[in-house]
């Protein structure tokens, strides 16, 4: 990782480390067609995050990481809209998604081979999937 005077450089802030990069951002490629903003690594936090997608006017129908909550083995999506659409979207591309079903709370996204899942995950119809993170 790189750094320049003043912050990251740009390769830096390109740079992913999430595990399952590529079919996230399919995913989130599919949900833009559908009217949503979809962001990796929006901002630095959930607060910043949230503040400048207000500020767009586009805080009724989006998903995003920030750069807290995108790892390496799992990423949290914080979201608005749909979240049943959000999680098929993530389904439909090979990712493992526990989430509890309420708008309150972030959809957590991981490796469906990762054994803090399991593959059977995928297998649940998705009205009855949702479990408590």
């Amino acid at each position: 990782m790189g750094f320049r005077r003043g912050g990251y450089s740009r390769r830096a802030k390109r740079d992913t480390n999430f595990v399952m990069a590529e079919e996230l951002n399919k995913a989130f490629r599919e949900l833009r067609k559908e009217g949503y903003y979809a962001k990796r690594k929006q901002s630095c936090c959930g607060s910043c995050s949230w503040y400048e997608i207000d500020e767009k006017g586009r805080g009724d129908k989006c998903v995003f990481t920030h750069l807290q909550s995108d790892g390496i083995d799992e990423c949290y999506l914080y979201w608005a809209g749909d979240g049943k659409e959000i999680v098929r979207h993530l389904l439909d591309n090979g990712l493992a998604v526990k989430w509890d079903g309420t708008e309150t709370n972030a959809i957590r996204v991981s490796d469906p081979d990762d054994k803090l899942y399991g593959e059977e995950i995928n297998d649940i119809p998705l009205d009855i999937y949702y479990e408590a993170v």
